[in-house]
């Protein structure tokens, strides 16, 4: 607790007081008034008195934020002849303890799939009574997943079956056979209409969404946080709409690649699931106002990083060009060089390096046959 609550006062070249916890040896040091730890005698270590004694306790500040416990160990420590238990005093003591959160990220990684899927469903109301507190949510569990809205039970129901379709197809596309694919399983939040699904994205988010997006996830790489959320917009496919079993299947692999660690642009995660979707939909409808979106959006791309870049598109453009531009990737090289290029870029690679690592070309030469293959849709009545 003391480096988490003193070291950023007590540190530098210039701590307070004189008094730096970088090392151990800077603390038995003490400061400008000498001495704080005084080993064998916490009544003699000004120390002691600081973070326990003084009324009111002066340190450290923001006192409120230190337990009782907190205080009492460091009284016993002194009691107990301040002794330091690690290789190297003058090591950075920040280096040998882990923060707060490595702590958790420890913690989490540790727990059993049977714990973590505990922990995944305490999560659930709660988060749900922060957006939609008036509404009444049912819950499916599945080996995969954790259904969760206010959808009726027997379209969760229906949809859990699509969903455990598609666990399967992602874990032949990723050469996986754990289950669950994810810690804890995947929290599938199931909401009715577009006014519920603007809430949890405002309430929830902290953002507001465009019309055009009806579903997102989110899986951290400590997989405290896993969940997709989805409006149910209905099985009929049109122009402006895929169906909800398309959204399902795209969002279901973009929480795919989401696992672990590492970040893959939007480009990437939405294009390869809206594509995966589109070899199985009764309609092309919406998947070919996607190649006309593609076509539309092109002249925004000045320079061929741009096409590769985060922001250069709307997030519903985004998922066009990502549609068109995975689709003509996996033409060029199939599903194995689209997996290691997915690989590269959570290892951290910079898109257009990644994309000449994996297809042996530059970017330009990329962009240019890509753009070759773009058309407009062809729309069916």
């Amino acid at each position: 607790w003391m480096l988490d609550f003193c070291l950023r006062c007590h540190s530098g070249n210039n701590p307070a007081s004189g008094f730096s916890i970088v090392t151990f040896e800077d603390i038995l040091r003490g400061g400008d008034s000498g001495q704080v730890v005084i080993p064998g005698k916490p009544d003699d270590s000004r120390l002691w008195h600081l973070v326990g004694l003084q009324d009111p306790i002066k340190m450290p500040q923001g006192q409120a934020l230190l337990k009782r416990k907190n205080a009492n160990d460091l009284k016993t420590w002194i009691e107990e002849g301040a002794k330091f238990d690690g290789k190297d005093a003058k090591g950075a003591l920040r280096a040998m303890v882990p923060t707060e959160d490595e702590k958790r990220m420890a913690e989490l990684a540790n727990l059993s799939p049977e714990k973590f899927a505990d922990l995944r469903r305490e999560t659930l109301e709660p988060i749900w009574k922060r957006a939609l507190n008036n509404e009444k949510a049912e819950l499916l569990e599945t080996d995969d997943f954790i259904f969760y809205g206010n959808v009726s039970a027997d379209r969760m129901k229906q949809i859990s079956e699509w969903a455990g379709t598609q666990a399967e197809a992602l874990r032949k596309l990723f050469n996986e056979k754990q289950k669950p694919l994810w810690k804890g399983k995947l929290a599938v939040y199931l909401i009715k209409d577009r006014f519920g699904y603007s809430e949890f994205n405002q309430t929830i988010e902290d953002r507001r969404v465009d019309a055009a997006t009806t579903w997102h996830s989110k899986v951290t790489p400590t997989y405290l946080d896993a969940y997709l959320v989805l409006q149910d917009v209905g099985d009929e496919a049109t122009a402006d709409s895929p169906g909800m079993q398309t959204n399902l299947i795209a969002g279901l692999t973009n929480a795919a690649i989401q696992r672990g660690a590492g970040e893959v642009p939007m480009w990437v995660s939405r294009g390869l699931g809206v594509l995966l979707a589109s070899s199985g939909a009764a309609s092309q409808n919406y998947f070919e106002s996607l190649r006309s979106q593609a076509l539309e959006a092109a002249p925004k791309v000045t320079r061929p990083e741009q096409l590769v870049a985060e922001g250069t598109f709307s997030p519903s453009e985004a998922t066009a060009v990502g549609f068109t531009l995975v689709e003509f990737l996996i033409n060029s090289g199939g599903l194995p060089k689209m997996a290691q290029l997915l690989k590269e870029l959570k290892a951290g690679t910079a898109a257009p390096a990644a994309l000449q690592k994996v297809y042996g070309t530059d970017l330009r030469t990329l962009a240019t046959a890509y753009a070759r293959t773009l058309r407009p849709g062809k729309l069916k009545n």
